[in-house]
């Protein structure tokens, strides 16, 4: 059994970083594919965040390329694992409930369950 979380609040309150702390732990944890709906923030986005959060490099750093050697290593590792952990992003604008209830049973047809 899993569950649908809905995290809401206003602007600026942290929202994405609460549910994308979420989602890596349940995917670190129990590699389970978790399914991770944006109505606000691109794919693009989001995975830029969650490299800084894992390479706790600032993510203007990440968009201009200004890298280190050492930080170009440590993207090129949460780059690495991340590719083959099962993270499904949706992050189409205009979603309803029942567009939502059926990206997910989709999801769970193809993956056989969810975290």
């Amino acid at each position: 059994k899993s569950d649908l979380i809905i995290i809401a609040g206003r602007p600026s309150m942290g929202k994405t970083a609460l549910s994308l702390n979420i989602v890596t732990n349940i995917i670190q944890t129990s590699k389970l594919p978790v399914l991770f709906f944006s109505l606000e923030m691109s794919k693009e986005q989001i995975m830029y965040r969650l490299l800084s959060m894992e390479t706790n490099i600032n993510q203007i750093r990440l968009r201009n390329g200004k890298l280190n050697q050492n930080d170009w290593i440590k993207v090129n590792k949460i780059i690495n694992i991340f590719s083959k952990l099962p993270l499904f992003i949706d992050d189409a604008p205009d979603l309803s409930i029942s567009t939502i209830r059926s990206k997910i049973k989709t999801l769970i047809f193809e993956q056989n369950q969810i975290g």
